[in-house]
């Protein structure tokens, strides 16, 4: 009877949470999309027209500084590459209204962030408390299309050969050392 290791409990509790994690993703994307989206719309129209323009005479960022109206200096990945506004850095200009869209998409990503680890750490706790893979089939069975299939000792080792090997052994007393 085989028994679960710890870094196997953890394999097939990825596994097996795989939904809610891609879950996760999709609202984290959602998330960066409005922030990309708002800083896009602050950036005025005659910067974007010279940007088309002359893009080498300009700074681009893959992330959106946020602060004010509850966000202390957060910065945020973009879905896209923007124009930077405060030297080398985008810094979004934060409005009472632009704060709660963001972050009402941001509470909404981190709590199914939190849920989703929740739910893998507890299965992952399930795992090694059932501790054998029969325990565990019969108590979590869609664990079974995760687990390694079982071995035997005859196919991992030839006892018969190791012992061998192991009496043959040279004897320290008749081996003459250098001098």
């Amino acid at each position: 009877m085989s028994r679960i290791t710890k870094e196997l409990a953890k394999q097939v509790a990825i596994k097996l949470t795989e939904q809610s994690r891609l879950a996760v993703e999709v609202i984290k994307k959602e998330y960066q999309q409005l922030v990309t989206d708002i800083y896009i719309s602050t950036t005025p129209k005659e910067i974007k027209e010279a940007f088309k323009k002359h893009p080498e005479w300009f700074y681009t960022r893959g992330q959106v500084i946020l602060d004010g109206h509850g966000f202390r200096w957060e910065r945020v990945p973009t879905t896209q590459h923007v124009i930077a506004n405060a030297g080398t850095e985008a810094d979004l200009k934060m409005t009472s209204v632009f704060a709660d869209k963001i972050m009402k998409s941001k509470r909404k990503y981190d709590k199914s962030k939190e849920e989703y680890e929740k739910l893998k750490t507890e299965t992952e706790n399930a795992l090694i408390t059932l501790r054998t893979y029969r325990q565990i089939i019969e108590n979590i069975p869609a664990a079974e299309k995760f687990m390694p299939p079982p071995i035997s000792n005859a196919l991992v080792v030839n006892f018969d050969n190791l012992n061998k090997r192991i009496s043959q052994q040279p004897d320290l007393q008749k081996v003459k050392m250098p001098v």
